[in-house]
């Protein structure tokens, strides 16, 4: 009843004009009809995932020396991996001093929203003092106009995990949130097929508010803080906004430019795709230059602490880069540590794995909860220096931060209307318990690559 009551209100709120902010939001192309629903297992039938292993919840003492960079002792290293279960979004920090300790910064969840896996995505601001992230339930995805503008968004504050839920709700794409060099964060609403604008959002977030908004026409993307604006993909361009709202391209680009990194120096490092060869090129002050070249997938460009970028993958091609970007030997869908000294693989919920072939309910479906409880969270890496390969099992309850607490607050728009005893009769919600898909499927976030005839092509990728 909570669920449904909820998934209401979220509606009513996208569909309301008095409710939103004025504005419309994101088309991100045609993710969201490819998404696909995993629903929930009755957890008597599901076998209880065997127990944390907790000393491999960080590299193991005796193998730090060999495994990681040298002078991982004094490192400031951090690496941020995200992990949804039934209970909310994880957030969790490893530092290279601590031997990549696996702590819980945050847990982020809504009252009353039952579902069997929570999803996002998390960046860690250029300054290294907070993440933010964008969450919601993972059926959000299966309707466009949640998948659009439905996301819930947080600032959270790395010393002590303390929560802070922005009112404004944004698109549950691959590049939101957007990170940049320092402290300010962009966050991306959209167009969709009834409404043709785009609203960008940048984001003070020691403050934890949005201190600019800017409404554009049509399908505007991958917005990151440049100068003391934006920039962001428009078309087959690479554009920067100004306070104002004042567009200004800066390069074309062969599609849709995508991977959008800001160096220290105001520089702009980007990829782009023609046919099946990827190109990451440089722009800085009226110029744009190629830096690397690789096959389709080859690549990925990541954001560093305090202006760093990295070309994380196997180029075949590299030019002189800017003193600011480097590349990184490492594997291309993962995600890199702030100081390029770690990459994550990957981070699951032990749950998505397939339940036995004894167990008449299992159709070998990824996604099958195990029930209302946190699930331990199987985290892989690799250190791209030694080429060490790294397994954790980290206990999401075992470390984790004092405000921990403040992940499970509501909303603050949830929690408005719900003051005013606001109520609608809810559609019905997507998932139903006790039945399974017969589809075997997975949730990954796509990246545009191009857009042709009305229509986005593009690839899905991984996430941690």
């Amino acid at each position: 009843m909570h669920s449904r009551r909820f998934a209401g209100i979220v509606t009513l709120i996208l569909a309301t004009p008095s409710l939103l902010t004025g504005h419309t939001l994101l088309h991100t192309g045609e993710p969201a009809a490819a998404k696909s629903v995993v629903q929930t297992a009755d957890a008597a039938h599901v076998p209880r995932a065997r127990a944390v292993d907790d000393s491999r919840s960080s590299v193991k003492a005796d193998a730090r020396d060999s495994s990681l960079l040298a002078g991982w002792r004094t490192s400031d290293d951090v690496a941020l991996a995200t992990a949804g279960d039934s209970t909310g979004l994880h957030l969790l920090l490893a530092e290279a001093r601590n031997g990549y300790q696996w702590r819980t910064l945050a847990t982020l969840s809504e009252p009353g929203m039952d579902t069997d896996q929570w999803i996002g995505n998390a960046c860690l601001t250029g300054t290294a003092d907070r993440v933010v992230a964008v969450y919601a339930p993972r059926h959000f995805t299966n309707r466009p106009a949640l998948f659009a503008r439905g996301g819930f968004a947080a600032v959270i504050d790395v010393r002590d995990g303390t929560v802070t839920k922005l009112k404004e709700q944004v698109a549950l794409a691959y590049f939101n949130p957007g990170c940049g060099a320092g402290d300010a964060v962009a966050l991306t609403q959209g167009a969709d097929d009834e409404h043709r604008t785009s609203r960008l959002l940048r984001v003070d977030t020691p403050r934890g508010k949005v201190t600019a908004a800017t409404v554009l026409p049509g399908d505007v993307g991958s917005a990151v803080p440049y100068r003391n604006g934006l920039v962001a993909a428009k078309g087959g361009a690479l554009v920067s906004i100004s306070p104002t709202g004042s567009v200004k391209t800066l390069a074309k680009t062969a599609g849709v430019p995508f991977d959008l990194r800001v160096d220290g120096q105001n520089g702009i490092t980007f990829a782009e795709l023609a046919g099946q060869r990827m190109t990451v090129r440089y722009y800085h002050d009226g110029d744009t230059r190629t830096l690397a070249t690789a096959d389709l997938g080859g690549l990925s460009v990541q954001a560093g602490r305090g202006g760093k970028v990295f070309l994380v993958g196997e180029p075949d091609e590299v030019r002189a880069l800017p003193g600011d970007v480097k590349v990184v030997n490492g594997p291309t869908g993962g995600t890199i540590s702030n100081r390029g000294e770690l990459v994550v693989k990957s981070a699951a919920r032990r749950g998505l794995r397939s339940g036995p072939r004894t167990d008449p309910r299992d159709t070998g479906i990824s996604g099958v909860s195990t029930g209302a409880a946190t699930e331990p969270i199987d985290v892989a890496a690799q250190v791209p220096a030694t080429k060490a390969e790294l397994s954790f099992e980290v206990a999401v309850e075992a470390r984790t931060a004092a405000e921990i607490d403040t992940g499970a607050t509501m909303n603050p728009r949830l929690a408005k209307v719900t003051r005013q005893g606001l109520s609608t009769t809810a559609a019905d919600s997507p998932v139903y318990p006790g039945h399974t898909c017969s589809v075997r499927s997975t949730t990954r976030p796509y990246r545009p690559a191009s857009r042709t005839g009305g229509r986005w092509s593009g690839q899905w990728i991984n996430s941690s």
